[in-house]
């Protein structure tokens, strides 16, 4: 063999326990660069490690879409597009929001989403919606805990970019790293 097999070490508890605590100020973070200040957009561009995953789903391009599509397609409706003709019979009554008076709310304004009427009709399509991108967040954990091996092992598909992130888990990061001058 010409390579030298060195094992990589696993995922330690340390380093679950501190992206665990990362990832709430972390989540805070994206939500005002993006929503607030609307100067970056940092989920965009991110690597889906544990702090990243967490990044994307508060970002711009997860939860803001699911919620904007929920009632789109039964608020826009026009006799001139058929669109109650052609598709609304497929869309299930808990996969969206159907009632317009709810939706008026919440595409013109001036109402509140506290009142029972509104909350009810919005908690159940957003229940399963949230369950099944907690399924699918899962399911791609597991994936990619099936390919880690074959990639970084293997094939050799370690990318410089990571190289940062992954020392600073390492134990004696503190004592090499930032002593380090190129760093």
């Amino acid at each position: 063999m010409f390579f030298k097999s060195t094992k990589i070490p696993d995922v330690t508890w340390r380093s679950l326990i501190v992206g665990s605590f990362l990832i709430l100020p972390n989540c805070y973070w994206v939500v005002q660069s993006e929503v607030v200040w609307g100067t970056t957009y940092l989920t965009i561009v991110s690597l889906f490690l544990m702090l990243s995953l967490g990044s994307s789903v508060a970002g711009n391009n997860f939860l803001e879409n699911l919620m904007l599509s929920l009632g789109h397609g039964f608020w826009y409706a026009t006799p001139e597009n058929e669109w109650s003709k052609l598709f609304f019979r497929f869309v299930p009554d808990w996969l969206a929001v159907k009632d317009r008076t709810v939706l008026h709310g919440f595409y013109e304004g001036e109402s509140s989403i506290y009142t029972t009427d509104y909350f009810m009709a919005w908690v159940k399509p957003l229940a399963l919606w949230g369950s099944f991108a907690c399924v699918l967040i899962f399911t791609l954990l597991c994936v990619n805990i099936l390919i880690r091996r074959a990639w970084m092992e293997h094939e050799k598909l370690s990318y410089p970019i990571i190289q940062l992130p992954l020392a600073l888990t390492r134990h004696d990061v503190f004592s090499r790293l930032f002593s380090n001058r190129l760093f």
